[in-house]
């Protein structure tokens, strides 16, 4: 089982800082700072406070405040994301939650 570059949180964790890693960032606890990743998975109950920034981000659990995704934006029904958002692609299941500044960068990169 493959673990380099990979980060995994867990449930009943609190981390307070920065995760860089170059491959998957999954978060089952809270993070109250920066996520950059190529992909970020927010599990149920879960949430990141602070920036999020990958090629492709699903959220089943929270993001609040930044999100910068270059690929798919996936919201499951359970998830919630809030904030700056910036996405080239999204995917908002029934029951999922988008709120805040929203902008496509595929549209902002076209004017």
């Amino acid at each position: 089982h493959e673990t380099k570059g990979n980060v995994f949180i867990g449930t009943g964790v609190t981390f307070h800082g920065e995760i860089v890693a170059p491959l998957n960032a999954v978060i089952g606890g809270v993070v109250d700072g920066k996520v950059k990743a190529k992909k970020i998975t927010v599990l149920p109950k879960a949430i990141v406070n602070g920036e999020s920034a990958a090629d492709d981000i699903e959220v089943i659990g929270e993001i609040h405040n930044k999100v910068v995704c270059k690929g798919k934006l996936i919201i499951s029904r359970t998830g919630y994301v809030e904030g700056d958002v910036t996405y080239d692609e999204v995917i908002v299941e029934r029951g999922g939650k988008l709120s805040g500044q929203i902008s496509c960068s595929s549209i902002n990169s076209n004017k």
